[in-house]
């Protein structure tokens, strides 16, 4: 919960200095705090439905007093009462420290960091969960019956399951004779799901129902941390991975998408998503005097997410539900040996990132 430490009238009134613990201080403008007004008047309480046209503000509107009351309290030269929570004021302030490094980025070696649950827990602790989700990524519910029932079970207390041309739910069975890749026995390389699409699901839910073979065991690595080692290393290459654009052509017999995005990509400087499908990537939009430089900058990333130090193996066992952000992780899985009489199943399904984001402000409120 951020709190106001200073505010203070300057600039005639047409500006405020404002100080938030652990934000430092920063300015914002008085039209804005009469635009950034939370009473009644303003907003609808029952929907929060903006009231107050922001054209119809005087541009030249000054502040006359302030007061810090839990939130800010300004007399404003419209004769107006502005009340505006210190959560709001933050928001410039996150303009301002606008980077690629957010609350999210962590070392990318996540091993300490993948917190377990338990099924029967989830009435109470559903919080914690989509607080681990949020924070580390990833988090692990045990307990959970090895089925389609049991896989929607916790996919619906969190938001609606998102279909995608993968059907509502969808199945991983190993077989001896696979037609792709993912049900082979083979190590899948780390990698995001569905980059091809312009928003690609959010959250990814992974249950084990029928493991009977060695091996296999899923694996992680935090692409927003190894992105933020590679800035760190070059911001040279980071910039050539956040804004050339790649293709991602999927055609099969009834589907048809071809997205573009960077392989990393930012919204307001930070990062929003990393996308990783060797198999699927298409060409990239480069001209040719960055070809080769943007070619070696897809090696350098490569290899940072390859590196097995930032790994982090999970060895899901029957009734252990695996769910992380398809935004931030990138997943894969070792290999196995299925033989004649193993058997490896799996059953999944995506749920949207604002659902989540959704569900996780209800239970925190």
């Amino acid at each position: 919960m951020e709190q106001i430490e200073r505010i203070e009238v300057i600039g005639g009134g047409r500006r405020l200095l404002v100080g938030l613990a652990g934000l430092g201080s920063f300015e914002v403008a008085a039209i804005w705090v009469r635009d950034a007004c939370q009473c009644a008047t303003c907003r609808r309480p029952s929907t929060n439905e903006r009231r107050l046209d922001p054209t119809a503000i005087d541009p030249t509107i000054t502040v006359g007093s302030v007061v810090v009351d839990g939130d800010l309290i300004a007399e404003m030269s419209d004769g107006h009462r502005a009340a505006v929570p210190a959560e709001q004021l933050a928001l410039i302030s996150e303009a301002r420290r606008a980077s690629t490094v957010d609350r999210r980025v962590r070392d990318p070696a996540v091993a300490e960091q993948i917190s377990r649950f338990e099924a029967v827990d989830l009435e109470h602790e559903l919080l914690a969960v989509i607080d681990a989700l949020d924070g580390d990524g990833a988090a692990v519910v045990s307990g959970v019956d090895p089925s389609l029932v049991g896989l929607r079970g916790v996919a619906e207390r969190i938001g609606p399951i998102h279909a995608t041309n993968y059907g509502v739910t969808w199945e991983i069975d190993a077989v001896l004779d696979p037609v792709s890749e993912v049900e082979s026995d083979r190590a899948l390389l780390v990698h995001t799901d569905l980059p091809y699409r312009t928003d690609p699901p959010g959250v990814q839910l992974l249950l084990a129902c029928e493991i009977e073979t060695a091996g296999g065991a899923s694996t992680l690595v935090d692409g927003f941390g190894c992105a933020a080692r590679l800035w760190a290393e070059s911001p040279e290459v980071f910039e050539l991975l956040s804004s050339v654009p790649v293709e991602y052509p999927y055609v099969r017999d009834d589907v048809e998408i071809t997205g573009r995005s960077p392989l990393i990509e930012l919204a307001d400087g930070e990062l929003q998503r990393v996308r990783r499908a060797p198999d699927l990537m298409g060409s990239p939009l480069v001209m040719a005097d960055e070809a080769d430089d943007f070619y070696a900058a897809v090696r350098r990333w490569w290899q940072l997410l390859d590196d097995p130090q930032v790994t982090n193996e999970i060895a899901l066992a029957p009734g252990e539900l695996l769910l992380f952000d398809n935004h931030r992780m990138l997943h894969g899985r070792t290999a196995f040996e299925l033989g004649a009489s193993g058997r490896r199943r799996l059953v999944g399904c995506y749920l949207h990132a604002d659902d989540v984001a959704s569900r996780h402000a209800v239970l925190r409120r």
